[in-house]
């Protein structure tokens, strides 16, 4: 190729370029005035979006319709058309257009997405988890959506401590996770079964013998004590987080014992502690851990006498060989009555019988008590049984001891039905206490403590330090009116009474039972009538302990005396007590009732609620004051009394908690 040739092929690539070039740019300037040609004949929108987040980087896109979106402006070409708004974080939104919407600028408000949130929880025992209060399971992680803003969590379970807390969730399809970690919850049982031997159960498995005080886990359960020979008893309770169950003394009780029992010859009437159960052979159950006195009678035989102390659950097999002597009795009453010889009719009284050592004598009246006697060792050739016949109250009475002596240390003076009238209160309008200015009947017998309960009782009961200064003699002080009920029902279950007080769970009060023969609180009406009342000269002392005058003989009771006018506190000037503290129960005289320290010493818890106006009424039988209350009525002066008005028999206090000047005694009815 030469030279000439190359430029021609050079201007001709040249004119080739040219002409594309130029076709390029004329189909740009078609499209263009195309696309300007719609732009005029179309519909211009302006989407708004909110909130501002959103609007910073969202995008829009064809749904139907034609048009044409750029920025934030759309072109509707056709009628009708639709775009999708989307932005980060956000749930798209589809916006419908039209030729004739009259508004060019459109507002879109986007709705943000939900938080991906994970809750993760480390916890050594079951859970639940709760969000918003809604359940959401007990899995170690869990995922979910959760709108933007503050969530409450709770997670809970029955061996956990409570956990609450506060989220805050971001929102906007952003993933957050939060970590949680539970403690375990606290609780603990403290209990006692006697006897010692007995062992205990927490559902179902052996736990301790004897006692336990230790963790126990959280909801309900079931303690049982057992032992071999002994009454099983179950108590159900529900431990509570970081909580001490006390479930006290679990007293189990003897099973009783069986005593079978032949006599030779056959047919010996059997009697157990003077009641006849049946005829030899014979088989009689007998209370464990008690003596019972065993007799065996026949006619023509003498009576054959032994005692029993038999083992929870025994059995005991016994023979006896009887021999016979006969006596001649008379039997005589103040009323005509029924006579039965070992529980065979034989005629009425006045009847004269052929009894043998052992036999026993029965007499019985409609209306009476029952009573019998049995036939002893006989020095002569007759004898003669003569009988009063009395009311059932009136016979129980009777029969009770005069004094009774616990093993405890302490005495109770028995006192009679009475029928008196208390003064009204020197001042009027006063506070009526039961029975003041109206006829009060006591119609139950009753025992009521002669000295207040000592350090001595309380401590066998309850451990109690005896405070600096003091000893076991001197009367138990600083003790709660429930802490006097309990020792009451504890003394009571130690010498087979029933209780007169019913405790919950928790120790909580729950009622008094009044037909209840155990151990007790006087009632305010008898610590009245034992401290105003003369039972054997049937007056009326007051309105001080002593009597009538203000004077207050020398030693009397333990008041505010002047013995403690170097102690800095106020006292009785003209009275000495030779005490300037707490005094030994019984330290003072006896009143004309033969009770020590109803005036002085401690002021004394009674057993009724505090009422401060009673009723009026002209006659009170057995008040037991209001049926329910606060405190207590406290009553009596004490050793830091130098008010002469508290000195007064008929002046009451209130409380319920424990006091150093406060103290108790004892009761029970008769029947």
């Amino acid at each position: 190729m030469n030279a000439s040739e190359g430029s021609a092929d050079l201007h001709r690539y040249i004119g080739q370029r040219r002409r594309r070039r130029s076709i390029v740019l004329t189909l740009v300037l078609l499209v263009a005035a195309a696309l300007a040609v719609a732009v005029l004949a179309g519909r211009a929108f302006e989407i708004r979006v909110e909130p501002e987040r959103a609007e910073a980087g969202f995008s829009l896109e064809r749904v139907r319709g034609r048009l044409l979106a750029f920025g934030a402006r759309v072109v509707l070409l056709s009628e009708e058309g639709a775009v999708r708004i989307a932005a980060e974080g956000f749930f798209p939104q589809e916006l419908a257009l039209s030729q004739s919407s009259p508004r060019p600028r459109m507002e879109v408000q986007l709705q943000p997405l939900p938080g991906q949130v994970t809750l993760a929880v480390n916890s050594p025992e079951t859970f639940a988890l709760f969000v918003d209060d809604a359940p959401y399971g007990s899995a170690a992680e869990v995922r979910m959506e959760l709108a933007p803003g503050a969530h409450a969590v709770r997670i809970q379970g029955p061996q956990i401590q409570p956990l609450e807390a506060e989220i805050q969730v971001a929102g906007y399809g952003e993933a957050q996770r939060f970590q949680f970690a539970t403690m375990p919850a606290n609780s603990r049982l403290t209990v006692t079964a006697t006897p010692a031997e007995a062992q205990l159960f927490l559902d179902g498995a052996p736990l301790a013998r004897g006692s336990y005080r230790g963790p126990v886990s959280l909801g309900p359960h079931q303690l049982r004590a057992a032992l071999d020979g002994y009454r099983e008893r179950s108590i159900e309770f529900r431990a509570t987080a970081n909580q001490l169950t006390d479930l006290g003394a679990i007293p189990l009780q003897p099973k009783d014992a069986t005593l079978a029992v032949q006599s030779q010859p056959s047919g010996a009437a059997v009697l157990v502690n003077g009641e006849f159960v049946g005829s030899a052979p014979a088989q009689v159950s007998l209370t464990a851990l008690q003596t019972h006195r065993l007799a065996l009678r026949k006619p023509g035989h003498q009576v054959l006498e032994t005692e029993l102390r038999p083992s929870p659950g025994e059995r005991i097999e016994r023979t006896f060989a009887l021999d016979g002597r006969t006596y001649q009795a008379e039997v005589v009453a103040d009323l005509a009555a029924q006579v039965q010889l070992n529980g065979i009719v034989r005629g009425k009284t006045p009847l004269a019988l052929k009894v043998r050592e052992g036999d026993r004598i029965q007499v019985a009246r409609q209306g009476y008590q029952t009573q019998s006697v049995l036939v002893g060792p006989i020095g002569g050739s007759t004898r003669r049984y003569a009988f009063r016949m009395l009311r059932p109250r009136e016979y129980a009475y009777e029969q009770a001891e005069e004094e009774l002596v616990l093993p405890e240390g302490l005495r109770l003076r028995k006192f009679p039905p009475a029928r008196l009238r208390l003064p009204p209160p020197l001042v009027q309008p006063g506070d009526p206490l039961p029975g003041d200015g109206a006829e009060l009947i006591l119609t139950r017998p009753f025992y009521l403590g002669a000295s207040e309960v000592t350090y001595q009782a309380f401590t066998a009961f309850r451990a109690k330090p005896i405070p600096p200064g003091l000893t076991n003699r001197h009367p138990v002080a600083d003790v709660s009116w429930l802490e006097a009920a309990q020792f009451c029902n504890w003394l009571s279950d130690r010498h087979g009474l029933p209780p007169a007080y019913a405790f919950g769970p928790q120790g909580v009060l729950q009622q008094v039972h009044a037909s209840a023969l155990g151990f007790r609180l006087p009632t305010e009406a008898e610590w009245n009538a034992a401290a105003r009342h003369d039972f054997r000269r049937q007056r009326t002392v007051g309105p001080y302990p002593w009597g009538e005058t203000a004077s207050i003989p020398r030693a009397y009771a333990n008041f505010a005396g002047r013995e403690l006018r170097d102690q800095g506190v106020r006292f009785l000037e003209s009275h000495a007590d030779n005490h300037s503290g707490l005094a030994e129960a019984g330290a003072y005289p006896a009143n004309f009732n033969g009770l020590h320290d109803l005036a002085g010493n401690l002021s004394e818890w009674v057993q009724d609620y505090y009422q401060a106006i009673w009723p009026g009424a002209e006659t009170l039988t057995d008040p037991l004051g209001p049926a329910q209350g606060l405190d207590h009525v406290v009553k009596g002066a004490n050793y830091r009394s130098h008010r002469l008005a508290a000195l007064r028999s008929d002046h009451r206090g209130l409380g319920a908690a424990g006091s150093e000047l406060v103290g108790f005694r004892i009761a029970r009815w008769i029947h």
